[in-house]
């Protein structure tokens, strides 16, 4: 399943929707991988780049909801907490026990199913608050 950015997740500050697409192009990147039964190679790979670049993106993008005063900054760090505890269990779990198709495709479908969600329903609420 390919997990695309549309107009509606657009936060209405560039560099956010920027980070956006790039998150997206290596989750997809996981479901081709996934698609031509090469995933399991490709898990690791994927999981340390999202590891330091949704760090730097969390980071960033609370800086914009502080910046722009939007009213859902608690619960965008909230999410983003929860994402990192997950993240880091999911990692944690295929470093040491490996990583099998089945969790080369559920991780592609918590991430995608994740982000887009989190966009659209957190993410997106800043844009009324940039002018």
């Amino acid at each position: 399943m390919k997990f695309e950015w549309t107009e509606a997740m657009s936060t209405g500050i560039e560099e956010i929707d920027n980070e956006h697409r790039t998150l997206f192009a290596w989750i997809n990147r996981l479901s081709e991988a996934n698609a031509t039964g090469t995933g399991e190679h490709e898990v690791m790979r994927v999981l340390s780049f999202l590891g330091i670049y949704a760090s730097k993106h969390f980071a960033h993008e609370e800086d914009c909801f502080a910046r722009h005063v939007c009213p859902h900054a608690e619960l965008n760090r909230k999410a983003h907490r929860e994402f990192v505890t997950h993240f880091a269990h999911v990692k944690a779990e295929c470093e040491a026990h490996g990583v099998t198709e089945t969790k080369a495709m559920e991780l592609q479908e918590w991430l995608g199913q994740w982000l887009q969600d989190h966009i659209l329903r957190v993410d997106s609420t800043i844009r009324p608050f940039v002018p």
